[in-house]
């Protein structure tokens, strides 16, 4: 007998408060239900992030924003088979992410985290074909490879420092580097830092291809609205602070590195 929503959130989610957890933890009963394992969930999800980021290579609003959706499921996948994986197979005491099995674990860092990298440069390669400027294709280029590489640096700290790739203690150690007293502030980092992760990549792609699309919508009926191209501006985006980042992670990176070895 599988447990109440409520109960599976303790025991699957722990404090995590991604909101696509609200939807994983509802297909995780299900699958609970079923003989289905977090391993086959794994492959499923590398599918559909693979095919969510070639859709965005294609030119017109249908096929991005398919493709957007399918990058939101693709989110959503990854959380259900961590999620599967705690109640199924380790014991409840085992933090939420940990134990996980060495195959699916391996899968995911190699598989998965280039998937976000080919969703940029997928985006801006559907936006050069609108507007054959080649500097969107750079722009793409370097977020692709700079999302990458902060994504690497990541992973190469936490197994210095603690034997695992752990992206959330990553996360929060960056974030303690960076607290400040004023809670303004520190609410600001938390939406810059829900902007920049691979999660929050994934979302605003959706949104800005949402508003493209309306406006081409409104446009279409005659509504006299500006022209707008947002998924230009989140590459323009993108492209320019990804590189940025990377200099700032590899900053806090040898200072957190180097603390560590000092205590």
């Amino acid at each position: 007998m599988v447990e109440s929503i409520e109960e599976l959130r303790k025991i699957c989610q722990g404090t995590d408060k991604w909101p696509q957890r609200r939807i994983s933890i509802y297909i995780t009963k299900f699958l609970l239900r079923t003989s289905i394992t977090a391993d086959q969930v794994t492959v499923l999800d590398i599918i559909v992030g693979f095919v969510g980021s070639a859709f965005l290579f294609l030119r017109g609003c249908l096929y991005p924003f398919i493709g957007a959706l399918l990058l939101q499921l693709f989110i959503i996948l990854d959380l259900v088979d961590g999620e599967v994986a705690r109640y199924r197979y380790y014991p409840r005491t085992i933090p939420v992410g940990k134990g996980r099995n060495p195959v699916s674990e391996f899968l995911q860092d190699i598989l998965e985290r280039p998937i976000y990298s080919l969703a940029l440069f997928g985006l801006s390669f559907g936006v050069y074909q609108s507007m054959q400027d080649a500097t969107v294709l750079i722009l793409g280029f370097s977020a692709a490879l700079f999302l990458l590489l902060n994504s690497l640096t990541d992973l190469d700290r936490e197994r210095l420092m603690t034997g695992d790739s752990d992206h959330m203690r990553s996360f929060k150690r960056m974030k303690g580097s960076l607290l400040f007293r004023n809670t303004f502030l520190n609410r600001l980092i938390d939406a810059a830092a829900f902007v920049l992760q691979t999660i929050g990549v994934t979302v605003i792609i959706l949104i800005g291809i949402m508003i493209d699309y309306a406006f081409t919508f409104l446009h279409y009926y005659g509504f006299p609205l500006p022209s707008l191209n947002i998924k230009y501006l989140i590459i323009l985006f993108y492209g320019l602070m990804y590189p940025l980042l990377w200099i700032v992670n590899i900053f806090f990176s040898v200072r957190i590195l180097d603390k560590t070895q000092c205590g």
